[in-house]
């Protein structure tokens, strides 16, 4: 995914899922949702899976040995140890991938249908057609969901991922 251009990788998506495989066990998928939801997810796994893996090796096993010899239990041990520790970069590689998928375009324009647009497909829909007052409009209503998603990450969860960049 890091070298696949986004319409590149769309385009493979769009193939493997635009017919039923096994007998109609795995239907077709185009036109729907989750296609566009699969799509974003599988290209942008590399960057959440390296931002988990980084802030997992950031802890130090001996505050987990420590427990274990204190018999505390593997889901004790990580409810007081492993999730407070790992809460704040978990949740920032989330929104970094979160806002990669926000703004996407060149990924998704494929599988767009008249049933499933998202914000930012309509932007550049509306631009397309000389509309550049609704398209900005569109662009600043995706820039405040981002913001108020961003806000509820450090507010709601509990995490100050502005210290984990």
């Amino acid at each position: 995914p890091y070298l696949m251009s986004g319409v590149a990788f769309s385009t493979m998506y769009f193939s493997m899922f635009s017919v039923p495989h096994f007998g109609g066990l795995i239907p077709s998928l185009y036109g729907t949702f989750t296609l566009i939801v699969l799509t974003s997810v599988v290209k942008h796994f590399p960057f959440a899976s390296r931002s988990g893996t980084a802030n997992m090796l950031s802890i130090s096993v001996e505050l987990e040995e420590a427990a274990d010899i204190a018999g505390a239990s593997f889901w004790k041990r990580m409810a007081t140890i492993i999730v407070p520790l790992a809460k704040n970069g978990f949740i920032s590689g989330l929104m970094l991938v979160f806002i990669s998928i926000a703004k996407e375009l060149d990924l998704i324009i494929i599988m767009m249908t008249p049933t499933t647009r998202t914000m930012s497909y309509l932007a550049f829909t509306y631009s397309q057609e000389g509309y550049a007052q609704m398209s900005d409009a569109i662009s600043v209503c995706v820039l405040l969901f981002i913001l108020f998603c961003y806000i509820f990450a450090n507010k709601v969860a509990g995490a100050d991922i502005g210290k984990s960049w």
